[in-house]
């Protein structure tokens, strides 16, 4: 990654996600976020530089040298087979030289193809009446 005022800024990050469908409409999940700068400057070498070099202020959240760990949940509703609620909340739980508290996200999705996956019903072949399948030929007769 380029250096961004002489100090080297590469980045880890990893991300977790696992979720759990409650029933066809509901589903859940939990988030984990980890992260963590190569390089970079503490707060209080900002604050030094700050006299000398104003702009540091300005990138002062790329430069700092961070460490987190995040957590969270979230959920999402299928009102129908086109609109979708979900929310979400992620906390702080570990770190340095990072955004400490916690955040909250809320949206709305909306389809423009209906999707057979938020109704159940939709998803079950039955046959046409007097019509009889014939079985599939197996690669072995």
């Amino acid at each position: 990654m380029q250096s961004l005022r002489d100090i080297a800024l590469d980045r880890s990050n990893a991300e977790l996600e696992v979720g759990y469908a409650v029933s066809p409409l509901v589903s859940v999940r939990a988030l984990a976020a980890w992260g963590r700068t190569h390089g970079g400057i503490t707060f209080g070498q900002a604050l030094e530089r700050l006299p000398t070099d104003p702009y540091v202020f300005l990138d002062h959240d790329r430069l700092l040298a961070s460490r987190y760990w995040h957590v969270g949940g979230g959920a999402t509703i299928a009102l129908t087979d086109l609109i979708d609620l979900d929310a979400s909340v992620v906390s702080f739980l570990a770190g340095a030289s990072t955004h400490y508290g916690w955040g909250a996200t809320f949206g709305a999705t909306w389809r423009f193809l209906p999707s057979v996956a938020a109704n159940p019903a939709k998803r079950i072949s039955r046959p046409v009446r007097g019509v009889r399948r014939s079985p599939r030929p197996t690669p072995w007769r």
